[in-house]
């Protein structure tokens, strides 16, 4: 069997697959009373060392790894030792209740990657304001601090609070709504800090409710961006009904409203949590009290044939069903809690991106062990949850070329056969980086599938970027390139004479192929009349990646130092001559120079062959050789010249 050429790791590594992420900071859940799920395993991980009574919603964060950094109910903050964090406790004196229906989200200091903002919705005598505090996770020995406290960004708010990621990939926009108001504030996280200036949209029905008086029911309900951050779904609470808009994550602006009206079989619909699919197809909604779960068909082609898609998914009604999370594992869980008794069963959309039914909820869908669910589940960040193409393949052929590597981009993310979102997840452009700097030009290359030629044997990070509207992938993966090629000699005279012709043989190979010269023997006879190069390619057995060599053959004019008597034959070239002397003889002899005032300055006892005499170091001038064999001896001149 023919060895291979190049041994790469052949098993493809799918560093993601359509329902996994590029980073673990939403691996680490804390919720509930005392309830805790690690995404770091599959199915995820029942942990039991949580701090956390969080009636309603709260947020966790861990770094890149999956490892747990802290958690919050948004009013106080408990470290990775579950322990209240560094100045983290009461953010907010005097507080009445400590917890909304979306109380706290943390996001990533865009220019430092160990500091964190946590945003927060807390109410003061039952007025909710948004707040932001800084922690700094480099102190405490690692385990942080508060840094700054509850800061003020805005009043009047409802409970409401989402953020994603900036069109340009780096910063950040945390999304609020204010209360008895249409207007939704935006504020933008850069590496400057919070701007403090909100975009405000004032789109959409008025977050108030009338039926009841008094009541500030609408203050509560989720709202939720999509995992490209272009869409947004804002519940109502009473009565029930999901409002639709059109988020521009390059500007901050809230546009194009579609409310799409809850029922419920029982009577009187309400709303509270919601969520949207991986491939933002479907969008889905929980009716708090009610036990009603939604789904709407996102795709389903105009606004009416949209809110005509309602599927209602709910088979126990007599449970409470409150907010809603999309998870590292591509599934959605929904908080369930009646006031008594507390729940320790999650409920679990297993196939988000389906239709109808299909989507298969599971009521009883993921136990919490001995804690319990609340109303809440941990806030992220939209876009931690952003669908990721499957890495791309390569295959070589040593047939083709022993360093040629072919590789292909991965297909488009699969949606829906109605994918109606599609476009947003269309390349835009794409560009792969082989990691071989020395390849040049080649290095880099546009093509959906290129094939590149490494320069040498070695491991390379071969890199594709994947360019979209708002976003880019990074597919990576380490490749080892080695070769296998045989050790190929060269017998013949490398220096001549002009006019002269010398024969060169290849050795260690099978087959030959010569390059400035027509031949595919192992042996040529060239007569250059100047110094000129020749490329041997040469295959062997059982290593089908040929070694190319390079060899020069050197001309020169020979004047002057040259000796063909029957006696004694042996060439000397050339003369004059300025670093080195060119000696050829067929038979052993040897060899002195003296310079003019009889010095001996050389002297070998044995020279046979082709030699090339380093004379660099001699002072110019002329010198005499005198060289003897078995047939005699002989005394020669020649210049040395600088």
């Amino acid at each position: 069997m023919v060895n291979p050429i190049l041994r790469l790791s052949f098993l493809i590594a799918i560093l993601f697959s359509f329902t996994a992420f590029s980073q673990k900071e939403n691996y680490q859940w804390y919720f509930g009373n005392q309830a805790a799920l690690s995404f770091s395993t599959n199915p995820p991980t029942i942990l039991n060392n949580s701090a956390l009574m969080a009636n309603k919603s709260c947020a966790s964060i861990a770094d890149t790894a999956g490892n747990l950094l802290f958690y919050t109910n948004g009013f106080d903050i408990w470290n990775k030792q579950h322990q209240l964090m560094a100045n983290g406790a009461a953010l907010i004196p005097g507080i009445v209740n400590a917890n909304g229906t979306q109380s706290s989200i943390i996001l990533k200091n865009p220019s430092n990657s160990t500091t964190y903002y946590l945003f927060a919705t807390n109410a003061i005598n039952n007025i909710y304001s948004l707040y932001y505090s800084i922690i700094d996770m480099s102190m405490a020995a690692g385990l942080g601090s508060v840094t700054v406290r509850s800061y003020t960004l805005a009043t009047g708010m409802t409970e409401k609070l989402t953020a994603t990621k900036h069109c340009n990939g780096i910063d950040s926009w945390v999304l609020a709504h204010v209360y008895n108001s249409d207007n939704f504030l935006a504020f933008q996280l850069s590496a400057s800090g919070v701007n403090t200036i909100a975009i405000v949209s004032s789109v959409g029905t008025i977050h108030t409710y009338t039926p009841i008086p008094g009541s500030s029911a609408n203050a509560q309900g989720c709202m939720k961006l999509s995992p490209l951050g272009q869409k947004l779904a804002v519940v109502k609470y009473a009565p029930g009904g999901l409002e639709l808009f059109d988020f521009n994550n390059a500007t901050g602006v809230v546009s194009n409203p579609l409310m799409l009206a809850m029922t419920y079989s029982l009577g009187y619909a309400q709303g509270y949590g919601c969520e949207f699919s991986p491939d933002e197809t479907k969008v889905y909604a929980s009716g708090g009290p009610t036990g009603a779960l939604y789904q709407w068909d996102l795709c389903a082609g105009s606004p009416t044939a949209i809110a005509a898609s309602l599927t209602w998914l709910s088979p126990t009604i007599n449970i409470y069903k409150y907010n809603l999370q999309l998870a590292p594992n591509g599934k959605i869980y929904v908080a369930r809690n009646l006031p008594s008794p507390a729940q320790n069963q999650l409920g679990v959309i297993n196939n988000p991106n389906d239709a109808g039914l299909s989507c298969n909820y599971v009521d009883l869908g993921q136990s919490v062990g001995t804690a319990t669910s609340t109303q809440g589940l941990p806030n992220f960040s939209s876009e931690q949850f952003r669908l990721k193409p499957s890495n791309y393949t390569y295959t070589y052929s040593p047939l083709l070329s022993c360093a040629t590597v072919s590789f292909s981009a991965p297909a488009p993310i699969a949606m829906n056969p109605l994918a109606c979102t599609a476009p947003s997840y269309s390349v835009l452009n794409q560009s792969w980086n082989f990691g071989d700097a020395a390849s040049s030009a080649a290095n880099i290359s546009t093509l959906n599938n290129p094939m590149h030629v490494f320069t040498n044997a070695g491991t390379y990070k071969v890199k594709l970027l994947l360019y979209y509207n708002c976003h880019c992938d990074t597919l990576s993966q380490m490749i080892t390139v080695t070769k296998a090629e045989p050790n190929i000699g060269l017998n013949g005279k490398l220096n001549i004479c002009a006019g002269q012709s010398t024969t060169l043989t290849g050795t260690g190979g099978i087959s030959y192929q010569w390059s400035n010269v027509s031949g595919t023997s192992a042996s040529v006879v060239v007569t250059p009349s100047i110094s000129s190069t020749y490329t041997l390619t040469a295959y062997a057995s059982g290593t089908p990646c040929p070694a190319v060599k390079i060899y020069t053959v050197n001309v020169s004019t020979c004047l002057g130092i040259i000796n063909n008597t029957d006696e004694l034959e042996i060439k000397i070239y050339p003369n004059p001559a300025h670093s080195f002397l060119n000696v050829e003889t067929e038979q052993a002899i040897g060899l002195k120079i003296y310079n003019e005032t009889g010095q001996l300055v050389y002297e070998t006892d044995s020279l046979i062959g082709e030699k090339k005499l380093d004379i660099s170091a001699l002072k110019s001038g002329i010198y005499v050789i005198k060289y003897s064999s078995s047939k005699g001896s002989k005394a020669l001149r020649f210049v040395k010249m600088e």
